[in-house]
């Protein structure tokens, strides 16, 4: 079998196919389980992006005003990975 050359972005990052597992996305999930195990997490906002192009958002334990704090911190994060 021969293998398939990569596709790389137009700033070098590897393009992955829909449903191919991200090991970035994976070994966040696994750090945020261990901590949540451990009993650090106390609540957690998480927004996310589906293979079949759709997008989710799910928000478990309290919310308090340094929650919605970091989550406009992330918006500016990721707003710049959006547009480098």
């Amino acid at each position: 079998m021969v293998d398939q050359p990569k596709v790389v972005s137009m700033r070098g990052g590897e393009i992955l196919p829909p449903g191919e597992p991200r090991p970035n996305v994976i070994a966040l999930c696994e750090d945020l389980l261990e901590r949540a195990k451990s009993g650090d997490l106390m609540a957690l906002s998480v927004a996310m992006y589906h293979s079949d192009d759709t997008h989710c958002h799910r928000h478990e334990g309290r919310a308090v005003y340094g929650t919605i704090g970091n989550i406009e911190c992330l918006k500016t994060v990721v707003v710049k990975m959006v547009c480098e």
